[in-house]
């Protein structure tokens, strides 16, 4: 026993139970308490040393890795792994211990071989095996054990290139009919991320009287994420509460593969449909705009449910929930001062019509939710055959947009690339815009091999010549002797015919 009265001797520091890591830009000394299973993260400035965190650690033998501003403390004697992310949780771990998988053709020893040896800031080296290992987090894994949406939309906000697996989060969350307030803070927090980084590539700052967020926005934080340790000027805005940016991909869940030098843990198999995200236009390492959340996740709702449920039936669980979706996210978007996108708003509008719930379409276009744009007039406009308001809607809409001849071609464009070749007649005739050049329209009708469209829309015009310009002739400038003669053709067969019979 210990005498009494004798000092109790503190057990000597070991080089193990030290280490040094970076987290979102900031140095901090690691020290492992072995006998409180604990874990202290010392801040360390110029002139002085703050402890800044404790985290508890469940195990005496611990090791420590740095990657994707992710602590990652390896539980040796249970050979699981703990991520800690303290911008998020300075007390807990942000998921339950997980394990650290290899591929047995990368002849790597078992996980957490006793010779195993981690080197900072992310790299495993095994001696025997006469390998280099590089961790890497499965964030899809995580995503699929996580239950709390908003909260791994703020973890995975915090990750590089994790574009992809935001957006399966959220097609996850409309297949599951996510709670709408739940729906309503992820659609928030992703416009505020989007409204942030426009607001910093913008040369003006923001016009006053523009939207602004909502009381209790998910907006609270504001980020700058710098790339790479000599990239400071080139800062990419992200979510409210991180900045940093992370120097490799890291995972506690994947498979070690072989290349020169080095193995690398990759992550599980993402979803089919993500495969082809590399080649959209908009896909980066920035987190998603809105356009592409109306394209990747809301579009496949939209299609699902006009294909397999009754167009009319507006008591639909399913399709309500995909109305209020749609309505969330643009609703988002105007309080965050971004331009709608056409394509979300254009499924908006086609789903309320095609149930008939016309007065709420009324109501979202009062509240501007819909924004009065030249594409939603044209919307509107080929929907004027099954409801007949629609045409004065569309036209009340272009009164207050205003009677130039770039909001007319903008319709007429829409129009011709909808099909809606008699709308687009009905819009000549209607705004008298006979100075509209015949043959794009003409073409169109040639080209859909629609005999009886291609005839209305000849005799239109040639009805147009008429009272333009006193004579039913097209004039050479308009280069319409091919339509001309296609259609004296089909007359001169279609008569031919007759006589037959």
């Amino acid at each position: 026993g210990q005498p009494a009265g004798q000092q109790r001797l503190r057990p000597s520091l070991q080089p193990s139970q030290l280490a040094v890591v970076r987290l979102y830009d900031s140095l901090f000394a690691a020290h492992v308490e072995p006998e409180r299973q604990t874990l202290s993260l010392y801040q360390l400035f110029k002139d002085f040393v703050v402890r800044k965190h404790t985290l508890q650690v469940y195990s005496s033998q611990v090791s420590v890795s740095v990657s994707d501003n992710l602590l990652l403390v390896h539980a040796l004697d249970s050979r699981v792994v703990l991520l800690f992310d303290i911008k998020i949780n300075t007390q807990f771990p942000v998921t339950a211990p997980l394990p650290l998988s290899t591929a047995p053709s990368d002849g790597f020893s078992a996980s957490y071989a006793a010779h195993w040896v981690f080197a900072a800031p992310d790299l495993v080296i095994d001696p025997v095996a006469g390998r280099v290992g590089q961790l890497c987090v499965d964030l899809y894994a995580l995503a699929r054990s996580s239950l709390d949406k908003f909260c791994l939309l703020q973890f995975l906000l915090a990750r590089s290139n994790a574009q992809g697996v935001i957006l399966e989060v959220l097609r996850c969350a409309i297949d599951e009919q996510e709670s709408l307030p739940v729906l309503s803070r992820m659609f928030e927090l992703l416009c505020a991320v989007e409204a942030q980084r426009k607001e910093a590539q913008s040369p003006t700052p923001v016009q006053r009287g523009a939207p602004r967020p909502r009381a209790g926005s998910a907006r609270a934080a504001s980020v700058i994420f710098q790339h790479g340790a000599g990239e400071a000027a080139n800062a990419s805005y992200r979510a409210g509460w991180a900045y940093g940016d992370s120097f490799r991909a890291v995972a506690p869940v994947g498979a070690l593969e072989s290349c020169e030098s080095a193995t690398r843990i990759t992550s599980s198999s993402p979803p089919p449909w993500i495969e082809g995200l590399s080649d959209d236009a908009d896909y980066d390492s920035a987190p998603p705009t809105g356009a592409m959340i109306g394209k990747y996740v809301l579009r496949p709702a939209v299609d699902a449910v006009m294909s397999t449920q009754p167009p009319s039936d507006a008591r639909c669980v399913r399709r309500r929930f995909v109305v209020a979706a749609l309505t969330e996210l643009l609703f988002c978007m105007q309080q965050h001062a971004l331009p709608p996108d056409e394509d979300v708003v254009s499924m908006l509008v086609e789903m309320l019509v095609s149930q008939g719930t016309v007065f709420q379409l009324l109501q979202l276009i009062e509240c501007g939710v819909v924004p009065e744009s030249a594409a939603t007039v044209a919307q509107l406009l080929s929907y004027s055959s099954t409801w007949p308001e629609a045409e004065v809607a569309a036209l009340d809409m272009l009164e207050r947009l205003g009677e130039s001849e770039e909001t007319h071609d903008a319709v007429m464009r829409l129009l011709l690339k909808q099909g809606k070749l008699l709308s687009c007649c009905r819009f000549i005739r209607q705004h008298r815009l006979f100075a509209y050049p015949p043959r794009t329209v003409l073409a169109a009708a040639a080209a859909s091999d629609d005999r009886l469209l291609f005839r209305a829309i000849y005799l239109f015009f040639l009805q147009r010549n008429e009272v333009w310009r006193g004579s039913a002739d097209f004039v050479v400038a308009e280069d319409c002797e091919e339509f001309t003669a296609l259609f004296q053709q089909r007359e001169s067969t279609e008569a031919a015919a007759a006589r037959g019979l």
